[in-house]
């Protein structure tokens, strides 16, 4: 067994840490409440005086501290519907055979989730520390991505925080965290001197616990993760870690920048996940997947992350030993019983949650009817704000793409059509600025192929910008144009697809 495994030295240090911080914070949050009746009983009985503003200011500090460290309790809240061994017999199969070599107990509770994750806990009890029950949280597009190897690997990680204690650490530590956060947020909510005065060493208390229980989350996820080489295999441990940490990271994107858009524009698909999943194959085979991969591989750690980099756990993995586990390639999502009705079920959570009874009012649709309307609602407007930057009368026909290929300050010129863009944020300025050239491009590049060639826009999650031509031919205009918006790169894809209009430059500049 791997020493990381037996080594209880490790799980004391660790333990006896986490319960040391989770015990100088009480302590400290008792100092501080002692010290501000202090200040009371200074004042009435020492000086013989009341201070209106002093006496309000320390009651209202001490109850504050009071109602944010003792008196608030966080019930568990299921991250989604509950499923059984009845339910889901061979995801339960996968689970007992993973925690059945582990020497591992069930969990009591468990769950699928709408993430592309998966987590334990030990929730419930007083304080964490008796009474606790264990649950398991699996994510539905966390199945829709892995193999059955992979979400072996995924298990085995999870039940290693059981064994490892780290489920009990956790619990002190979120809890302790929570209770930081809550005092500071009541102790900031008022601006007087005494406030001000007592969150500071909160303050200070966090930065250092932050600091010391990072590193402990971090040694935590290192330990978990040699149960999973141990349980799936190296190569399932690494392939899926890779694959969940890119997947995990393109969710996110994809529902802000694919499904936010279909809800905005007053639809919703009954399948979420049927668009993911081709969002994500499309953006495999474009070689996208890999890209985002390698981005993700070099970001440097942070001091305050609980997780390694990515690069650091796959580093850590490669000098374990590989105990030689037949890969089972089969699609984790075919271990569901009935994987369309749970992500349906979980789709409709995601939208209830966002939109709530506005829901009733949205047109359901299919995805391929929804993405279609959407990018051709975003060409149509690409292609007005171009026009408005280039002060055209009405919209242009092609030629004036060669103004914005002579563009000096590409970036002022992409604020000018697009301003919104860049106050949503969440990308580099070159990328956004890109993206501002990409679509206005297309959009005239699109229009004319629909009028004159008779192509139809066909986009798909991850290709917003393909269309078909009449005998079926499939035209991906994103890696046609690529980001070369030269007069010449320009000229030649006009040429090449046969657009009128084109040849020359226009003669009017922005």
């Amino acid at each position: 067994m791997i020493a990381a495994m037996s080594d209880k030295s490790s799980l004391a240090t660790r333990a006896f840490v986490a319960v040391g911080l989770m015990a100088g914070f009480y302590a400290l949050a008792v100092i501080l409440i002692v010290a501000l009746l202090g200040v009371l009983y200074f004042e009435f009985v020492v000086l013989n005086r009341v201070n209106l503003g002093i006496t309000l200011g320390c009651l209202i500090a001490a109850f504050a501290i009071l109602r944010s460290v003792f008196f608030v309790s966080s019930p568990f809240e299921p991250p989604g519907p509950e499923i059984s061994q009845a339910d889901e017999p061979r995801l339960f199969e996968v689970i007992r055979s993973v925690a059945a070599e582990m020497g591992a107990s069930m969990p009591k509770h468990v769950y699928v989730m709408a993430d592309v994750n998966a987590f334990v806990a030990e929730v419930g009890g007083w304080m964490g520390i008796v009474g606790t029950r264990r649950v398991m949280a699996i994510g539905v597009g966390l199945l829709g991505v892995d193999s059955v190897s992979q979400l072996k690997a995924t298990v085995a990680h999870e039940f290693g925080h059981y064994h490892g204690g780290d489920t009990k650490l956790g619990g002190f530590l979120y809890r302790t965290r929570g209770s930081l956060a809550r005092a500071l947020g009541n102790l900031n909510d008022d601006e007087s001197l005494i406030m001000v005065i007592v969150s500071k060493p909160f303050e200070i208390y966090g930065d250092v616990f932050l600091d010391l229980t990072s590193g402990i989350s971090r040694a935590q996820e290192l330990a978990a993760d040699e149960f999973s080489v141990r349980v799936a295999g190296k190569a399932a441990h690494v392939s899926g870690l890779r694959r969940e940490v890119t997947c995990g990271a393109l969710f996110s994107k994809f529902l802000n920048e694919e499904f936010g858009p279909v809800l905005g524009a007053g639809m919703r698909v009954g399948n979420l996940y049927e668009g993911y999943r081709t969002y994500i194959d499309n953006l495999e085979e474009d070689g996208f997947l890999e890209q985002v991969a390698e981005a993700i591989g070099k970001q440097k750690q942070d001091k305050y992350d609980t997780h390694p980099p990515l690069k650091e756990r796959i580093a850590y993995a490669a000098d374990l030993p590989d105990p030689g586990v037949v890969d089972d390639a089969r699609p984790a999502r075919a271990l569901l019983a009935n994987a369309e009705a749970l992500e349906i079920k979980l789709t409709d959570r995601i939208v209830d949650n966002a939109l709530g009874s506005a829901k009733a009012s949205l047109k359901l649709t299919s995805w391929d009817d929804a993405v279609r309307t959407v990018v051709e609602r975003r060409m149509e407007g690409a292609s007005l704000a171009l026009a408005r930057a280039l002060d055209e009368p009405v919209p242009g026909g092609v030629g004036s793409l060669f103004a914005v290929a002579r563009q000096a300050d590409r970036q002022a010129f992409a604020r000018r059509v697009s301003p919104g863009t860049f106050r949503s944020g969440g990308a580099s300025l070159s990328k956004l600025t890109n993206d501002v050239y990409m679509a206005v491009v297309a959009s005239r590049i699109g229009a004319a192929l629909v009028a004159e060639r008779g192509y139809v826009w066909a986009p798909q999650p991850g290709r917003d910008y393909r269309m078909q031509s009449p005998s079926g031919e499939l035209l991906d205009l994103e890696l046609r144009i690529g980001g070369d918006f030269s007069e010449e790169h320009l000229a030649g894809i006009l040429e090449e697809l046969g657009i009128e209009g084109g040849s020359e430059p226009a003669a009017h500049d922005a």
